[in-house]
């Protein structure tokens, strides 16, 4: 499993939007664009993982139990060459 770092809003907005072309959404059942919106002085500290019914976390946190987590950049760049990259 991995969890992806979302550095800016925009980076943040983008993914959201690939999670609701998937039809993924939040934990809570709430739609991806639901929740638009993480207080921007968390984005940097953040990690949301690369699953359906996914959800954020601390960096540290997802480091500790193991998930491996690349950035923004990294995750689109892999999936725009390949898009099953992660499936």
């Amino acid at each position: 499993m991995i969890a992806i770092n979302t550095k800016t809003q925009e980076e943040y907005n983008e993914l959201m939007e690939i999670y609701e072309k998937k039809w993924w959404v939040w934990a809570t059942w709430d739609r991806p664009v639901k929740n638009d919106s993480i207080m921007p002085i968390y984005l940097k500290q953040t990690c949301i993982k690369y699953i359906d019914r996914f959800e954020y976390c601390r960096k540290a946190y997802f480091k500790e139990i193991w998930i491996k987590i690349i950035s923004f950049k990294i995750f689109k760049k892999n999936i725009t060459t390949n898009p099953k990259y992660y499936d």
